[in-house]
């Protein structure tokens, strides 16, 4: 009688063992997915910010800081070609943009479906009322700084890239991953811990009553 109390006493003991370890590395799991998926998103954004530079040129912010207006047509091509990088990236919005006297305004943008629809499409020098503390502070960083907001574009996640002409003046480039989009890739994350950490469970649980059935 002893000897079967000691079993289950170790039974037990074992069971609650596994079942603590096997929340450990669920949490571990889904850890370090999550981590994966913030930095691949994050390294998707600057790409797409860092593209931006490219597509615009380097002529293009030179014209703007010495005072020349950008053609219309050379930025309905620019924002097509914006366009076009924002949807093959899987980006919601990349763009580029100055500061004059603390107010933000946008001298490039890309466009979505939407927008062309309801009438907003961004112009040359449009204001952005929205700019935050963020935003401004990005023109006076050395390095790529990320924020989440609000804007009547909806809600984002978002990088700002500085960039300086050859006539010294700063200019940020930003490129807009949804925050709805950026849910729902962590919610797969989730989804993959616990498939991954149920896997273990039933494998173990296997294992478990194999054991049981040979030896107790």
């Amino acid at each position: 009688m002893l000897k079967g109390n000691l079993k289950l006493t170790r039974l037990a003991l074992g069971t609650v063992f596994f079942l603590v370890s096997l929340i450990i590395y669920g949490y571990y799991t889904y850890s370090a997915i999550q981590s994966d998926v913030m930095r691949s998103i994050d390294n998707r954004l600057i790409n797409a910010a860092t593209s931006v530079k490219h597509i615009l040129g380097q002529s293009y912010h030179d014209r703007i800081s010495q005072g020349y207006d950008i053609g219309f047509s050379v930025y309905q091509t620019k924002s097509k070609q914006l366009s076009e990088l924002a949807q093959a990236l899987d980006i919601a919005y990349v763009y580029s943009m100055i500061m004059r006297d603390n107010n933000v305004y946008f001298t490039s943008s890309s466009y979505t479906k939407d927008d062309q629809e309801n009438a907003r499409v961004t112009q040359f020098l449009d204001l952005y009322p929205e700019a935050t503390d963020i935003n401004r502070g990005a023109f006076y960083s050395t390095e790529p700084v990320f924020e989440q907001s609000s804007d009547q574009w909806g809600d984002f996640k978002t990088v700002f890239i500085p960039f300086v002409d050859k006539y010294g003046t700063t200019y940020i480039t930003g490129a807009d991953i949804t925050l709805d989009d950026l849910n729902k890739k962590l919610q797969y994350s989730v989804t993959k811990a616990i498939i991954t950490a149920c896997f273990f469970f039933f494998i173990s649980v296997l294992v478990a009553a194999i054991f049981i059935y040979l030896f107790m």
